[in-house]
């Protein structure tokens, strides 16, 4: 099965790609410790990086980063193009709003978020190497990027071990963001200066309020959705209010501070 172009309608685990592994994969030790041991890596490496200062470079290391980027990018783009796809179906069918929100009778995981979701999640692990090249050059990871690879683990396998309907939120807006990211990060890494850094920055920004606005919706509206699928929303608007301030200093810290001469 191809995860690129085949869209699974199957509700059953065994059908996902790892699907064998999806009992280890959802259980609860495996986001917690995983989260920690990037943790320990990365304080670990970062303390090196400060005594020894290396700085590798060469072709080798810029193809994978590239390569690297590239893959994130057709990803996020076609998680993207098939979980709008899937909302488009599902939001426009007919019947009560709120059904097709609160994902009523499983309409929309039935219609292929099982699927997508769970490469979401998957790919959440494949991000921490985004940490991993930032070490690599000899550079210290920033406080945002360290809590953003660490907590999206979490709060991606809390999502999609509820099987939250919340899930269309960050699914669809992260992989669109992502998409236009990579896209630019590919362009940065073959030594192209493009414009448009700050406004990336400023799109996750407001992804973050706008997702965040619709999230609370599932908490406000009566019975949508069990209470782990509440619980689950809940633990993700808490881990985006962090980010959103991190954001916000590091858009304070890299566009409005004045140049010095």
């Amino acid at each position: 099965m191809s995860i690129f172009w085949i869209q699974s309608h199957s509700t059953s685990p065994k059908d996902l790609p790892l699907g064998q592994y999806y009992d280890s994969l959802v259980n609860v030790a495996t986001p917690f410790t995983t989260a920690l041991a990037y943790l320990v890596v990365v304080t670990t490496w970062s303390a090196f990086n400060r005594k020894n200062k290396p700085s590798p470079s060469g072709p080798g290391l810029k193809a994978f980063v590239v390569l690297h980027n590239f893959a994130l990018m057709l990803f996020s783009f076609l998680s993207f193009y098939h979980s709008a796809g899937v909302l488009s179906r599902v939001f426009t069918d007919e019947g009560p709003f709120t059904d097709r929100f609160c994902d009523t009778g499983r309409p929309l995981w039935a219609a292929g978020f099982w699927y997508w979701g769970w490469l979401f999640y998957l790919s959440k692990y494949y991000e921490m190497i985004d940490t991993a090249i930032i070490l690599i050059k000899g550079r210290i990871p920033s406080l945002l990027q360290t809590y953003h690879h660490a907590g999206a683990i979490i709060g991606m396998w809390f999502l999609v071990s509820a099987k939250s309907p919340g899930l269309w939120i960050f699914l669809t807006l992260n992989s669109f963001i992502h998409t236009i990211m990579y896209n630019y990060y590919i362009f940065a890494t073959l030594g192209y200066n493009l414009a448009g850094k700050k406004y990336i920055t400023y799109m996750q920004i407001t992804q973050f309020f706008v997702g965040s606005f619709i999230a609370f919706g599932y908490l406000i509206i009566p019975n949508c959705g069990t209470s782990l699928q509440l619980y689950s929303i809940i633990f993700n608007l808490a881990y985006v209010s962090p980010l959103i301030v991190l954001f916000y200093r590091f858009a304070q810290e890299s566009y409005n501070k004045p140049k010095k001469a």
